[in-house]
């Protein structure tokens, strides 16, 4: 009985100090990926901010990329419900500077063909990093960014 009571004191103890510990311990974004010297890393910014009256939006990026055999490919795809509808639409970037550093860019993301036009609001933006060297990697960032003027 005294046995179960220790091994029940030492389990209490364990959970309470990794709790405490895990309270102490910052939280920080998720990690970029990064393999075999290949290091790539993207956030997509807000606000983002209305071009030619919704038939695009200039979204703010932030990205970071080091040793890549050849320049990496950035993706940005937004959706925002516009009225009774959905305003979307996608722009690749290819041939990206990659010197290490975070670069800041603004993708200009059209709205696709025959649908809404973008609004004030808010929208879903789902962005993307790909390169390769010795390996080949992707690294993503999806948020709710706001449109504005």
């Amino acid at each position: 009985m005294i046995r179960n009571r220790i091994k029940a004191a030492v389990a209490a103890v364990t959970i309470a100090g990794a709790t405490a510990t895990a309270m102490l311990i910052p939280s920080t974004p998720a990690v970029a990926f990064s393999s075999g010297g290949l290091v790539l890393d993207i956030v997509v910014q807000t606000p983002a901010h209305l071009v030619a009256n919704g038939a695009a939006i200039a979204v703010p990026i932030d990205y970071t990329c080091f040793g890549t055999s050849f320049p990496p490919q950035v993706v940005v795809s937004v959706t925002e419900h516009v009225g009774n509808g959905i305003a979307s639409g996608s722009a690749v970037l290819n041939n990206v500077n990659c010197t290490g550093e975070i670069q800041s860019i603004t993708v200009d993301v059209a709205a696709s063909p025959g649908g809404k036009a973008f609004a004030k609001g808010d929208a879903f933006a789902a962005g993307s990093i790909f390169g390769c060297a010795s390996t080949c990697g992707q690294e993503n960032d999806n948020v709710t960014i706001a449109i504005r003027r």
